[in-house]
Parts: C-alpha cells; structure tokens; sequence
C-alpha cells in the first residue's frame, strides 16, 4: 500500500458511509408507504397507487437468460474477482434484464402489470462460481441429473453466455440468475390506471411506473416478508452509514492531524 492510500480510502468511505445513510431514508419512506398503503383486492381495484400481493400468472413466458426456467422476468449479474496490490473484490462487469407483461392472480381475479421501469427483488434461482466450479439451484428442483435441466451443461452455457455479449470468460467469475416465474407468488406496488380504448376486462385496468409517484416496485414475496427486508435495511443504512462514515472521518483528522 503507498504511503497515504489509508487516507484515500478513508476518504471514499466517508463518502460512502453519507450516501448509505441519507440512502437509508429513502428506504425508511418506502417502508412507511408500505405499511400506510391498503392491500387492495384485484376486482375491487381503484385507480392510483396501490400495492397488491398474490401470484404471478400468464399464457405468455420466455426461458430465462441462462437457466433456460420459464419467466416472465428474468435478470442476470456477472461479477470478476479482481485484485489490486492487498485489496481485492467482486466487481460487477455485465447486468442484463428481459421482461413480459404478466397477470397478478388473488382470490377475487386478477390484474395485468407492465413490469417496465420496476424495482425489483427477486431472490437468486441460479448461482456459479468459476472458482469453486459450484453451482447452486435455489428454491427450485428439476428432474435431470447433473445440471438439472435438459440441453448443453450449465458451465458450457455460462460461457455461451459471455461469448455471446461480448463478455470476456476470465475467472474467476461469479454468475446470478434471478427470475420470477408463474405460480411464483408476487407484491406489487405501483400506479393503477385504465388502458385507453381496451374492452378486454382483464386487460382493462393496468399497474405500472407513474409518472407522479415514481416508485414503482415488484418483490417474490408477500407484504410482511417486503415489511421486513424494508426495516432491516433501514437500520442497515441509517446506522451502518453513519457509523462507516463517522469512522473514516476520524481517521482522516487523525492522520491529517487536524484535531
């Protein structure tokens, strides 16, 4: 390490730690609307901002990036581990996302969303490190041995992947593959309004990103589970940004010698 990298990267944690904690109210706000904002039911849906929760469903689904699962939403991360002098991290070297409109099912019906332009938490289906050569299936199981699904074996597709983007294979590399997928079950909030000129009742009615309330958010998951996340990331970012921030200040008056 050169002579004064602590004070650069003090430096750069301090900044971080302040992004992280204003970040932190951001999330404490959304949390607030989640828990002020009604469940509403899809045949008794009004117009505006609503939040939903129920099951992913549709005629309509595409095989997912790499895994080849059906989807209707389907988000790859490729990450390379990269060193530089004693340090070393995960960075992020290619994101990609593919979507379809899908129906939200609850007990009374259900409600087309335009996913376009959503935040999304969807918990990882597939994860492959070049490094271990391990890769990990979550929350589903399939038939096929080995790789669990039929066509070419989950590493020669991971490579197909990058060759196929422009992505240089280098490992190590680290893959995730999140997707939302039919049956799945789905929270949604977002703005509701009426499709112009549709006669199709279940295409009548539309959730999607408004223009005046731009948050706009889809989660694998029910309104508690959301409830939760939102409050552990909350305390995460309020006081760990602080705390990160507050630290590397100190460090920097220490080493500037300004106190």
């Amino acid at each position: 390490m050169a002579k004064n990298d602590d004070i650069l990267w003090a430096a750069v944690g301090a900044g971080f730690g302040a992004w992280t904690f204003f970040r932190g109210f951001r999330v404490l706000r959304n949390k607030r609307l989640v828990e002020n904002l009604p469940t509403s039911k899809c045949r008794s849906l009004a117009m505006g901002l609503v939040e939903l929760e129920g099951k992913a469903v549709g005629s309509e689904t595409f095989p997912s990036l790499i895994g080849g699962i059906a989807c209707f939403c389907s988000m790859v991360k490729v990450e390379r581990y990269k060193r530089s002098g004693k340090s070393s991290r995960w960075v992020t070297v290619h994101e990609e996302e593919r979507i379809l409109p899908f129906f939200l099912e609850d007990e009374t019906g259900r409600v087309r969303v335009n996913p376009h332009g959503a935040e999304f938490d969807l918990t990882p289906d597939v994860e492959y490190e070049t490094e271990t050569g391990l890769i990990t299936w979550l929350k589903r199981t399939f038939s096929d041995a080995g790789d669990g699904l039929a066509g070419p074996p989950m590493q020669e597709r991971f490579r197909s992947y990058c060759a196929r983007r422009g992505v240089t294979f280098q490992e190590p590399m680290r893959f995730t593959e999140r997707n939302l997928c039919p049956d799945g079950p789905v929270y949604v909030l977002g703005m509701a309004a009426e499709a112009p000129g549709e006669q199709d009742e279940n295409l009548r009615v539309v959730i999607r990103k408004g223009e005046h309330h731009p948050w706009f958010f889809i989660a694998e998951s029910g309104q508690k589970e959301v409830l939760e996340k939102l409050g552990r990331n909350t305390w995460l970012y309020i006081f760990g940004g602080a705390a990160l921030s507050l630290a590397c200040v100190a460090w920097l008056v220490f080493r500037l010698g300004l106190g």
